[in-house]
């Protein structure tokens, strides 16, 4: 009985995570489509997502690979500080943080 439970009690607890990281990936795009410098262009899932400037007449251009959805949550509560830790972790890769860094 006591292994049902527990079972139970995992599955809400990963139901409400994966919830939560939909909620914060929403988030973080539209902080991203705020960018005005610069084209940043996210992959994530199969998915490219464009922001900032059109490709054709922007300065700075970056790539982001998302790796896992938690990249969001921590960019959503921590900024920058969660956005590098999310890249220490590989949750994210880009081909050149230089130019991510500059968008920023």
């Amino acid at each position: 009985m006591k292994s049902i439970a527990a079972t139970s009690d995992k599955f809400d607890s990963s139901l409400r995570t994966r919830s939560l990281d939909g909620v914060f990936k929403n988030t973080v795009l539209k902080m991203l489509s705020q960018i005005k410098h610069g084209h940043l262009s996210v992959e994530d899932e199969g998915t490219v997502l464009s922001f900032g400037e059109p490709l054709a007449s922007a300065e700075v251009i970056a790539h982001i690979s998302v790796k896992h959805i938690s990249a969001y949550r921590q960019v959503a509560l921590n900024g920058t500080v969660g956005s590098a830790e999310a890249y220490m972790q590989r949750a994210w890769e880009t081909p050149d943080l230089v130019q991510v860094i500059r968008i920023f």
